[in-house]
């Protein structure tokens, strides 16, 4: 490729490993800004045309991107609309066949229609690695063939179109269209373009986990696996939102080497009706049958094995089966079935049990809560990030930088941090007492914090009187006694031994929901911040859940920065990526992980909680292309 920005982004997309956070990380962030007013932007005029575009290269969100993208492309501004997703590609995850997909055909159509039809073509064909019957990719690399003297090539690929069913006015009416316009001539001799499976991109394991875990939860696509109560009924309708997802599905087992689980999605796309009244569900229902058709006929019937069998109630039946015989793999594997159905009983099952749990499990249990923390937001939560022009300067990484940008979102959004729901009145403290402050243990305020007290002391409740600050530190052992007394036995803390990683101090934040988020003093990264760890109730791990107060001020007031990876906080002050609490207790220890201990106290929440998180609108963006 001739631009260096395009070949870099490629370079960078095909070596990055976006995690399962990021991911619905990504989607919130569009969910934010879906009604904010710089969408109304007149891209007809340059001025304006101008500042979205600088605004676009600063978007932390491939999905938000994407729609930025869609816009220029609206106003005919495809050199604007290719500069924002070559900013954006390096942030789509490359184990999501859907994405990666449409992101690379979306740059191939913007590259076609500005001239660039070598490139068009080069990426084109790039993006079959995703998904082989892409029919939007096809037709792209249809007309950019006829610019590059492959008339034979853009012939084939219509012939591949009509014998698969798409009418006409798909594809053939414009490429015709074109050949007239260009003066070329149809090759007297052609075989139709052959959709090719091993031409598909393999996938690790580790990928394949993080695709069906967000597959199962991917918002845009409407309909959740039922993994977890209340996320519906699973992949086996016909909604477009079931086609994309059992599609990807396929995609992703296919890639992953998970043959009878893509046979399995395979047979669901293949059953699913025409809808010649929309013909864009109708192009994704030939979609979805062209891919079934392939796996069907390059994976056979595996007819012994009831886990695979076409037949749900047999499925449900095997895994039901196992449970009962303690084959708990078996019931493991199941969580790789297209059907929801199939995966909510495995995971109601798997759910009670007190054994280690499978990495799918813990990337379904990652996926949902990245749906809770950012995309289930109700209308009112500020939460919700703030208008995206107004978050100047996002990227830093400082703390004490990402603290005062946080600040400033919040003095110019005019929206008071009491819109928490705790009543709270910016609190500041000077700076010499800031400066004269440590914590009991004798170590130095984080940078962010610093920054923070000048602008509030009350709202983080660190301490009793702001008008005297003075930190009350907590173990361990008081933290689990104040919050999880419901998880724990009776006679805690008898036999409990706190981990010498674990021995620094907490400080309880506020929070949105029944996971408890402490700051903990402890070691201190490289920039100076201390971790915010959490605990989750379900199953008693700890883990870092911000890599410093700074972190976790953007989360809980909406400010877009540059993320920090957490691992440098777990491996300093959890020795890991995580501590199970399981390990904490000595030998012949009566805890019963998840179940309540007899005779429990209820717990009692070490804070008021937020306003309780409810379920963002359905209301749906406009579609890819």
């Amino acid at each position: 490729m001739n631009d260096t920005g395009l070949e870099e982004a490629w370079r960078r997309f095909s070596e990055n490993e976006v995690s399962i956070d990021a991911f619905f990380r990504s989607s919130g962030l569009l969910i934010g800004t879906e009604e904010k007013s710089f969408w109304e932007a007149d891209l007809k005029k340059d001025a304006e045309l101008k500042k979205f575009a600088a605004l676009a290269q600063t978007s932390p969100s491939f999905h938000l991107s994407e729609q930025m993208a869609q816009l220029c492309d609206a106003y005919d501004r495809h050199a604007e609309a290719l500069a924002i997703r070559i900013h954006a590609l390096p942030m789509v995850p490359r184990w999501y066949p859907d994405a990666a997909s449409r992101a690379l055909g979306n740059m191939a159509t913007n590259l076609c229609v500005l001239g660039r039809h070598e490139e068009s073509v080069r990426l084109g064909e790039r993006a079959l690695a995703w998904d082989p019957t892409n029919p939007f990719v096809l037709y792209v690399l249809a007309h950019a063939y006829l610019h590059v003297g492959r008339e034979g090539d853009a012939f084939a690929v219509v012939a591949y179109l009509d014998e698969r069913g798409y009418p006409s006015s798909f594809a053939r009416d414009d490429v015709l269209a074109e050949q007239k316009k260009l003066g070329v001539k149809k090759p007297p001799k052609f075989e139709p373009y052959r959709a090719d499976l091993g031409r598909l991109l393999r996938l690790e394991e580790a990928d394949a986990i993080r695709g069906i875990a967000c597959n199962a939860h991917d918002f845009f696509h409407e309909i959740y696996v039922a993994v977890s109560p209340g996320f519906g009924a699973g992949l086996n309708a016909s909604p477009l939102g079931d086609i994309i997802k059992v599609r990807n599905h396929a995609l992703i087992c296919r890639m992953a080497g998970r043959d009878s689980h893509a046979r399995l999605a395979a047979l669901g796309l293949a059953q699913i009706p025409r809808n010649k009244d929309n013909p864009r569900v109708d192009a994704d229902v030939l979609w979805g049958r062209s891919l079934a058709d392939l796996v069907l006929e390059a994976v056979p019937a595996d007819d012994a094995n009831p886990l695979v069998s076409p037949d749900e109630k047999r499925r449900l039946g095997a895994v039901t089966a196992a449970a009962k015989e303690g084959r708990r793999a078996v019931v493991q594997e199941a969580l790789w079935d297209p059907n929801g159905k199939v995966v909510e009983r495995a995971a109601t099952i798997l759910k009670r049990e007190k054994s280690e749990r499978s990495d799918l499990e813990d990337a379904f249990k990652e996926a949902l809560r990245g749906v809770i923390d950012y995309i289930g937001w109700g209308d009112d939560d500020p939460r919700i990030p703030q208008p995206f022009p107004l978050q100047k300067g996002a990227g830093a990484v400082k703390g004490d930088a990402v603290a005062r940008e946080v600040i400033g979102a919040i003095t110019a959004s005019k929206k008071p941090i009491s819109a928490l729901g705790r009543g709270v009145k910016p609190a500041p403290l000077p700076e010499k007492v800031i400066e004269a402050l440590r914590f009991p243990n004798g170590k130095p305020l984080p940078p962010s914090l610093s920054a923070w007290l000048t602008f509030d002391a009350a709202w983080a409740e660190l301490f009793e009187d702001p008008s005297k600050p003075a930190f009350s530190p907590m173990t361990l052992v008081d933290v689990l006694k104040l919050d999880y007394t419901e998880w724990l036995p009776d006679q805690f803390p008898e036999g409990f031994k706190t981990p010498a990683k674990l021995r620094g101090e907490f400080y309880p934040l506020p929070r949105s929901g029944d996971q408890g988020i402490y700051l903990y003093v402890g070691e201190a990264d490289s920039r100076g911040e201390y971790p915010v760890l959490y605990i989750d109730p379900e199953d008693l791990v700890i883990r870092v859940r911000f890599a410093g107060f700074d972190m976790y001020l953007a989360y809980m007031f909406g400010v877009t920065v540059a993320d920090v990876p957490t691992a440098e906080q777990a491996r300093k002050n959890l020795g890991g990526d995580a501590i199970d609490l399981a390990d904490c207790f000595g030998a012949g220890s009566t805890w019963d992980r998840g179940t309540k201990a007899a005779g429990a106290k209820k717990k009692t929440a070490a804070k008021a909680p937020a306003k309780p998180a409810t379920a963002a609108k359905t209301k749906r963006v406009s579609k890819k292309k």
